[in-house]
């Protein structure tokens, strides 16, 4: 079996990186904006979050094959995001992830109907404020 690249999905991957990385997406919001405008998965249903974020963690789209922690060499026909990009999408999640202990940098949360809420902090007990 000959892995290629489906026409038709690569421009809703590249769009899955690019609303991440310069609009500041969440998977959240990506699969909702995604769901809205009537795109779906390979398999006919709706996206979900974590199917953005499998999207997002898939280095296959850079030209590797990834299985069992071992990475083949680049595969140029299967490229489809930069690497550059792909990176700022990891240190995105990494950003967001629950399990961050590092000082964040950018908001954890894209959903809520006010700006700042959740994403700012008390610089006395460090707690979030909303």
């Amino acid at each position: 079996m000959d892995i290629v690249i489906d026409e038709d999905e690569a421009p809703i991957v590249k769009k899955i990186f690019e609303m991440t990385v310069k609009e500041g997406y969440g998977s959240y919001r990506m699969a909702d904006y995604l769901n809205s405008h009537g795109i779906r998965t390979h398999k006919n249903s709706k996206f979900q979050c974590n199917t953005v974020n499998r999207i997002l963690k898939n280095r296959l789209y850079c030209g590797y094959l990834v299985s069992g922690g071992v990475e083949s060499p680049y595969i140029e026909r299967l490229h489809i995001i930069d690497e550059n990009i792909f990176d700022q999408a990891q240190f995105i999640l990494k950003q967001r992830s629950s399990k961050n202990e590092e000082k964040q940098q950018i908001a954890r949360t894209t959903k809520g109907s006010t700006l700042l809420s959740g994403n700012i902090y008390c610089a006395h007990c460090g707690q979030k404020m909303v």
